[in-house]
């Protein structure tokens, strides 16, 4: 590229950054071999972008230094991502529903045939929120959208709880498996109750006759009671 179609304030371009079309490209070693790739996230080309690809580049040669490269983090669709994260391609591109099956079929084999069920029917809720999505395309907000929405409909917190339950198994087995670098449920806790009332269980009527035809001289009792109910 000639100096003259340089973004305005960019001289040269620093070592290892080029401007390819209409993305900036950074190159860099990695296990003996050069790689390029483009830097995610730049709609324009700008001195600003030039210096964000440049640090960038910086630091993806000092983590390659220390050996804690992750190619999947700052390169999430890249052709090279999965092979050179050590995580199979076919893995990367596991979906939650394929996650689901993978655990339902664990959790049949480890419990009670009751439990088993229970699971799976919990496991729908997930499945029809977001079955077709990769899983490693869903983070923390999505999962919190995901409870409100339950909670919304009208579902019982135990039972968001519980449909939790699946959800932290396959995102478990995904993080255990190396296909997330982290585990956003790691920061997601359950929701509690805010009162016991959906386990209330009020007097009838005829229990509240019965109640103000009671003791007379525990009128005080009888009264305070009927108050409340």
């Amino acid at each position: 590229m000639s100096k003259a179609e340089l973004p305005r304030g960019v001289a040269k371009l620093p070592s290892g950054v080029e401007i390819h079309g209409n993305q900036v490209r950074i190159s860099f070693y990695l296990n003996g071999k050069r790689c390029k790739e483009p830097v995610p996230g730049v709609s324009s080309i700008t001195k600003a972008t030039i210096a964000y690809a440049d640090n960038k580049r910086r630091t993806i040669m000092a983590e390659i230094k220390e050996g804690r490269f992750d190619y999947a983090q700052h390169f999430p669709n890249s052709e090279r991502a999965a092979a050179l994260s050590g995580v199979g391609k076919s893995s990367m591109k596991r979906t939650i529903a394929e996650g689901v099956a993978r655990w339902l079929e664990v959790q049949k084999a480890r419990k009670a045939g009751s439990t088993y069920l229970n699971y799976a029917s919990k496991a729908k809720h997930v499945t029809e929120w977001a079955g077709s999505r990769r899983i490693v395309d869903v983070g923390k907000t999505d999962l919190e959208l995901f409870q409100a929405k339950m909670l919304k409909a009208g579902l019982a917190p135990k039972t968001v709880n519980d449909v939790f339950t699946v959800v932290r198994g396959v995102w478990g087995d995904a993080f255990q498996d190396g296909i997330l670098r982290m585990n956003p449920l790691d920061r997601i806790s359950n929701i509690e109750r805010d009162s016991d009332s959906e386990f209330a269980n009020p007097f009838s009527r005829d229990e509240i006759r019965r109640i103000a035809e009671g003791d007379p001289d525990r009128m005080p009792d009888v009264r305070m009671i009927l108050f409340n109910c």
